[in-house]
C-alpha cells in the first residue's frame, strides 16, 4: 500500500464504519476464547495500527508492517 493510502487510513480509522466493525468482529471472536491473562499478541501486517489497542485488552502486543512509513506510525502507538 502506498503512503497516501496509510495517510487516509490513519485520518479515518477511528470513525470510519469498516475500521470499527472490523475491529468489533476481531474483538468479539477473541473475547470468545479462553486466554490465559497476560498473552503475546502479534499483529502481522497491522497496516495503520487501528486494532492495536483494542488487543492490548488481551496481552502484550507486538506488531509487524513492512511498510516503512506505517511502521514508524505505529512505533509511536506501541511506545504510548
Amino acid at each position: 500500500m502506498d503512503n497516501k493510502t496509510f495517510s487516509r487510513q490513519i485520518k479515518n480509522q477511528e470513525k470510519h464504519w469498516w475500521f470499527q466493525a472490523r475491529k468489533k468482529i476481531i474483538e468479539q471472536i477473541i473475547s470468545g476464547i479462553n486466554l490465559k491473562k497476560k498473552n503475546n499478541i502479534l499483529d502481522f501486517g497491522a497496516g495503520s495500527g487501528v486494532n492495536l489497542d483494542m488487543l492490548r485488552k488481551y496481552g502484550l502486543v507486538d506488531a509487524h508492517e513492512q511498510n516503512k512509513y506505517a511502521r514508524n506510525i505505529i512505533k509511536k502507538k506501541i511506545k504510548k
